[in-house]
């Protein structure tokens, strides 16, 4: 069930620079596209035209194409523009739900592994292996799921544009990582945002496959435990 309500940070919305200096009608219309992207089904994100944004923010299409470019010169938000179609991120919405889903998740395969082990019900039935090994399965799919759109978001954040996903050879790249950080999305956050944040010009914009490529991970890797003497890289993610 998704919460009712999202948080309000006063002191942001009255501090935030880049907010303070859009102009009242833009920081109307910004509240009113916060909160239909709070009930969008894609919660964070919301696409569509300059006429449906501005029938949802009950304002005229002029005031919503001047939201549209303040919010975007100011970077209030990531606004991206194609096909006549306008698609609005706000990041620490999405962030949020991605940690939202994650918890949750993980709260559902604690609860299917710990009902597991006694697969005898109090009503005396027996569930099936296939049953079980199935509900296993699908958890483990969603988990991966949010591993890729864990990576993506990072990346979008950084570079303000939708990560180019190349099916096959970023998935590779992902089954290998999603083994190597032992399907944990915690361990899987801390490698990707310390690898996205990585000062080197070797890194930046290089996509998943390069983290993943035997000339990079292990320089990568080096980086990592170089930062404190006596820790291995892996270490250093499992902390």
């Amino acid at each position: 069930m998704k919460p009712p309500a999202f948080q309000f940070y006063v002191r942001d919305w009255l501090t935030d620079t880049e907010l303070s200096a859009c102009p009242p009608l833009v920081r109307g219309v910004w509240i009113d596209l916060l909160a239909n992207m709070w009930v969008a089904s894609n919660r964070g994100l919301l696409t569509g035209t300059v006429e449906q944004l501005s029938r949802m923010c009950r304002c005229s299409q002029e005031e919503m194409n001047e939201t549209i470019d303040t919010i975007r010169v100011l970077k209030v938000a990531r606004v991206t523009l194609c096909n006549g179609k306008v698609t609005v991120v706000n990041r620490r919405m999405r962030r949020d739900e991605v940690e939202r889903k994650s918890n949750a998740d993980r709260q559902k395969r604690y609860r299917h592994k710990h009902n597991a082990k006694g697969n005898v019900k109090s009503n005396g039935k027996i569930t099936s292996y296939s049953a079980s090994a199935s509900a296993s399965a699908s958890a483990n799919i969603s988990f991966y799921r949010q591993f890729t759109d864990l990576w993506c978001l990072l990346w979008e954040e950084k570079y303000n544009v939708k990560y180019p996903w190349a099916k096959g050879k970023d998935g590779a790249t992902a089954a290998r990582l999603w083994e190597a950080v032992g399907q944990d999305l915690v361990k899987a956050k801390l490698l990707f945002s310390r690898y996205l944040e990585n000062g080197d010009t070797f890194y930046q914009g290089h996509p998943l496959a390069m983290l993943g490529s035997a000339s990079v991970l292990p320089k990568f890797l080096v980086k990592l435990s170089a930062d404190t003497p006596g820790e291995t890289a892996w270490d250093k993610l499992n902390q």
